[in-house]
């Protein structure tokens, strides 16, 4: 049996779409163990920052070391190859935003705790949003719908900030951890993988 050429065309555009798809649900597979992990340290983090603002930076420190050693721990586990073409994309695009993000804080400074920390989430989940386009729509997703509450934390009730944003960001990043999970489960015949 022969294929046309029109025939053949689709066939190679069906098994791109699979391939994408594919990349799609094992990125958000690896990466939401990070999504909880994050989720816990915002939580414990900004609590502790909102009702002990004196520690916060000795809270922050024991929060965030173990946060990025797990975090290398689950890129290590994951053994996803760190030598492509898209991982040198995000670190540089990391790198870039985290410049900027530097200059923008000396600009706007000075910042009380609670907004400071506000700023630093934000600029986050814009990393989020412009990653979305590389990796994933849930990470664009996740981005704008943190940011929008963190912003109407910010004009609501601006004196619980801090323990606004480690509720609704925390607990955002740990219900996309658990949503990606499940999405990257394995597809029966009868499922599609995930968004």
């Amino acid at each position: 049996m022969e294929l046309s050429a029109q025939e053949a065309k689709q066939t190679l555009h069906d098994i791109d779409d699979v391939m994408a798809r594919t990349r799609r649900v094992v990125t958000a597979g690896h990466s939401a163990p990070l999504f909880v992990l994050w989720g816990f340290i915002w939580f414990l983090g900004f609590g502790a920052s909102q009702f002990w603002p004196d520690r916060q930076g000795l809270v922050w420190l024991a929060l965030d070391v173990p946060g990025i050693a797990g975090t290398i721990w689950f890129m290590i586990r994951s053994g996803r190859p760190t030598k492509n073409r898209l991982a040198v994309r995000i670190l540089y695009f990391s790198g870039v935003l985290a410049v900027f993000a530097v200059v923008w804080a000396f600009l706007l400074a000075p910042f009380n705790t609670a907004r400071l920390g506000a700023y630093i989430v934000t600029v986050i989940m814009f990393g989020y949003v412009a990653l979305g386009h590389w990796l994933h729509r849930a990470f664009t997703i996740l981005g704008v719908a943190v940011t929008a509450m963190i912003v109407l934390g910010a004009v609501l009730w601006p004196e619980w900030l801090n323990l606004w944003t480690g509720v609704m960001g925390g607990g955002a990043l740990v219900a996309a951890g658990v949503t990606l999970r499940w999405w990257s489960r394995p597809a029966s015949a009868e499922q599609e993988p995930g968004p």
